[in-house]
């Protein structure tokens, strides 16, 4: 018999502090990062909000950010 465990993909809640960091740095161009792009992809800031500056410990670019975005209307 195989058993199979249920996802354990949970999206983290931020509170509206993090949230608006997240905001003013994806407002911001990444060059002001010394990054060599001038464009956020989900993929890439999720990376950067993680790795570089450690601000969360693991967030989803597919939804956690995605939603962020919607919810302070940034396209």
């Amino acid at each position: 018999m195989v058993s199979y465990q249920k996802s354990s993909h949970k999206q983290h809640k931020f509170d509206n502090d993090l949230e608006k960091q997240i905001v003013d740095i994806t407002s911001a161009n990444p060059r002001s990062f010394d990054l060599g792009f001038s464009t956020w992809s989900l993929r890439v800031l999720a990376g950067f909000l993680m790795d570089d500056l450690k601000i969360v410990d693991k967030i989803s670019h597919s939804a956690e950010i995605r939603n962020i975005l919607l919810k302070y209307k940034i396209k």
